[in-house]
């Protein structure tokens, strides 16, 4: 009888908590979940993995006497919706899915295999030993081979070397391309002071630095600017801050120059009319320090994923938690 009353009680003690969780939930607007399902809400709602080394070494070469190792990391990375991998599912002669110990669906990954044909006859496959590559020229096709594609490739170590200074204000801003790099003296006193020195000089004289960037071994060199760097560049206040770093962010080359042909205006003028309309639109729309800042800003996409796939963790089948304002170019 004493072990039917401590059960009894201990069944009555679980329902009480659960009413109180309950209640609480209610009141604080949240949820009350199994404890099963952390596991794989945890797994739906993790954050952006982190690259096992997020900063690498190299050789910097600031002068032709003055060479130091440094690193460099990168300092914005896109962070994108997970892929989808289409797997295909196991089943027997008649059709039934095969499935593991905790009855889940067996599956296999896809292979591609793509099939080249004769362009006189569609019916006849071109063997592999019968393909090459080609570079268009013009109306001409001109063949490469893997020792060709090889002899191409620049021998080269992951390093940085500074090739000049020029005024901040002849770089524009509208010509720097992809995601910039910190540069920094890692765990080396001597990198660490002549970088923060370096970069508080280049402040004090308004220059950049002109450089030439290997980022992997036996890479393609690329050409940028080198630029002072705050301590935080999330901070409102960063221009009140002494650079200690220097950033890295990639120049165009000839190539990447995008040729674009605009109308002329020819004869026609702004009014001054037009300038204090557009004046008075900007005053009326300007916005505060704090207000829309984007690294305080979540991906709308991708927070509107990890809400759903949660949800369907604890509740089953749900519709997709869209964000408001999506879909209205908002």
């Amino acid at each position: 009888e004493e072990s039917d009353s401590s059960s009894e009680a201990s069944v009555n003690v679980k329902e009480e908590n659960e009413k109180l969780l309950m209640s609480i939930a209610k009141i604080t607007g949240g949820a009350v979940t199994a404890a099963r399902n952390l596991i794989e809400m945890m797994k739906v709602a993790g954050t952006k993995k982190i690259p096992r080394s997020t900063k690498k070494k190299m050789e910097f070469t600031i002068a032709p006497n003055l060479v130091l190792n440094a690193e460099y990391s990168l300092l914005v990375s896109k962070a994108n919706l997970p892929t989808l991998r289409t797997h295909a599912f196991i089943k027997d002669e008649e059709g039934t899915v095969f499935r593991d110990a905790d009855s889940k669906p067996l599956m296999a990954d896809l292979l591609k295999d793509t099939v080249y044909t004769d362009k006189q006859s569609v019916d006849i496959e071109v063997a592999p030993e019968n393909r090459t590559k080609a570079y268009r020229y013009g109306g001409d096709y001109i063949t490469t081979n893997a020792y060709d594609e090889e002899s191409l490739k620049i021998e080269s170590k992951i390093a940085m070397r500074v090739m000049g200074f020029v005024s901040s204000s002849s770089i524009p801003r509208g010509a720097l391309i992809d995601s910039g790099y910190a540069i920094t003296g890692g765990i080396s006193p001597r990198a660490q002071t002549a970088i923060s020195a370096l970069a508080q000089a280049m402040e004090e004289d308004k220059v950049v630095a002109i450089a030439r960037f290997v980022k992997m071994e036996d890479a393609d060199p690329v050409i940028g600017v080198l630029m002072p760097m705050k301590i935080d560049l999330k901070q409102s206040n960063s221009e009140d801050q002494v650079p200690n770093k220097l950033v890295f962010i990639q120049m165009p080359f000839e190539e990447d120059y995008a040729k674009f042909t605009f109308r002329s205006f020819g004869s026609e003028e702004t009014t001054e009319l037009q300038k204090s309309a557009a004046d008075d639109l900007i005053d009326q729309m300007m916005l505060g320090d704090d207000e829309l800042c984007s690294t305080k800003l979540p991906n709308p996409a991708i927070r509107s994923l990890n809400r759903t796939l949660i949800k369907r963790v604890v509740e089953g089948a749900v519709e997709v938690l869209a964000e408001v304002g999506r879909g209205e170019g908002g």
